[in-house]
């Protein structure tokens, strides 16, 4: 395909976008929404690192408690009434970066850059602690959101374009959806329906899924194509930036490399 058959091709998808905004919502009489008043009822402090994710519990418990996760390796619960911690929970790794409640408020799950969802049971009567119940290892990426199903399936999205369900009691991956040309950084249960999710992805799409049949996705919303606002000038060919060469770098560790691209990564 030529780059003139490209530019006809954007020029069509443009004109019937054009066509269907058929109207504003002032012309079509919707009335506007009132002003939100927000105001900070709680403040919650105990974490020492950036806080990467927070998920309210469900059901009887979500009138008070949720889980936040944070890059000082500590799954914390929280009553947000009280604002007193429930639970503090310490992680493997502390490149965590999603979190979530199970319908009854009694798991929680996480993940990150171990590419691995860790179940944890609130029940627990360990002595020493809360302890990780599970390990969901199949993802060749890293974690970015987790969401349960039901106190015994969860679904994860991954860096390796994938969402997977889970069997949280036996550990076996039930599913795999893998439509998505990008990272997936969301997934979301609908509500009324647990069998129905929906993903969002780095390929700018998100994408409607039926668990009970996931070998395509029921429905897919495309965004908008990413591009500058205003178009750069093209480069002056006859302006030349003259660098000195750099100073070779010490290669680093194994370990010190890992760290550098933790960091960049999560930075």
């Amino acid at each position: 395909m030529g780059k003139a058959e490209i530019e006809q091709l954007k020029a069509q998808i443009k004109s019937k976008r054009d066509a269907a905004a058929d109207g504003t919502l002032q012309e079509k009489a919707v009335a506007p929404l009132p002003k939100l008043q927000m105001k900070n009822r709680r403040v919650l402090k105990g974490h020492f690192a950036k806080i990467y994710a927070m998920h309210w519990a469900e059901g009887q418990a979500a009138k008070r408690n949720l889980v936040s996760a944070s890059q000082d390796g500590k799954l914390i619960v929280w009553n947000a009434l009280s604002a007193n911690k429930v639970h503090v929970i310490p992680l493997r790794s502390s490149w965590v970066m999603t979190c979530g409640f199970a319908p009854s408020g009694r798991k929680v799950a996480c993940g990150g850059l171990d590419n691995i969802c860790s179940i944890y049971n609130l029940d627990s009567k360990e002595s020493s602690g809360i302890k990780v119940a599970r390990e969901l290892a199949a993802h060749t990426g890293y974690l970015s959101c987790c969401r349960f199903v039901s106190d015994s399936t969860i679904l994860t999205a991954s860096g390796d374009m994938t969402c997977m369900l889970w069997d949280v009691e036996s550990g076996a991956n039930l599913e795999q959806m893998s439509e998505h040309n990008g990272d997936v950084m969301s997934i979301a249960v609908s509500p009324t329906d647990r069998t129905t999710f929906v993903s969002g992805a780095c390929d700018a799409t998100a994408k409607i899924w039926d668990t009970r049949n996931s070998s395509r996705s029921e429905m897919s919303f495309v965004g908008a194509r990413l591009h500058h606002q205003h178009p750069r000038p093209p480069p002056d060919p006859s302006l030349r930036c003259v660098t000195a060469p750099r100073a070779p770098r010490p290669p680093f560790s194994r370990r010190a490399r890992e760290r550098h691209q933790c960091g960049a990564l999560l930075s």
